[in-house]
């Protein structure tokens, strides 16, 4: 495959996605184009054999790593911000808003492993390679995000083994 082929295909199969993952990652719709855009610029100078093919989890990866500039370039100018909250997109009337509610009570770092496991479709592997964590660790967080929404979302289940 052609190396414009291999970025337009990485285009067409993963940027939805990251764009996605990005605006809900850092809250700000133009911060999250220019970070995904950057992505793909990066995507152009590298080859399959040092991205991936696919290179889905190395785009999740650059696109976090650039929110994360971002954020820490914004916070030295006003120190008292934070990183907002991970969103999923409630404008789908599918979406159930209370399941929602209870995913944006979850540890940031748990609600990302979610996203990126649910809406992203990455590997535990994948996963823990944007997240700079290990396999094991990805389980963890996935694990304890999942009881918590069980228990928040179907009371019965609380105390139970999940």
């Amino acid at each position: 495959m052609m190396h414009n082929d291999w970025i337009e295909s990485a285009w067409a199969a993963h940027s939805c996605d990251l764009r996605h993952y990005a605006r809900g990652y850092c809250g700000n719709v133009e911060q999250a184009e220019d970070a995904v855009q950057d992505a793909f610029l990066k995507l152009q100078q590298t080859t399959p054999a040092v991205a991936g093919d696919p290179p889905r989890p190395w785009l999740f990866r650059v696109v976090r790593n650039r929110l994360i500039d971002l954020h820490r370039r914004s916070r030295r100018e006003r120190p008292n911000d934070i990183l907002p909250a991970l969103a999923v997109d409630a404008d789908d009337p599918a979406v159930d808003t209370e399941a929602i509610e209870a995913l944006n009570q979850l540890p940031p770092r748990q609600r990302e492993a979610m996203v990126l496991r649910f809406r992203g479709g990455l590997s535990y592997d994948a996963i823990a390679e944007v997240m700079g964590t290990s396999h094991s660790n990805v389980g963890v967080l996935l694990h304890k995000a999942l009881r918590t929404l069980r228990e928040e979302l179907d009371p019965a289940t609380e105390g139970r083994a999940v």
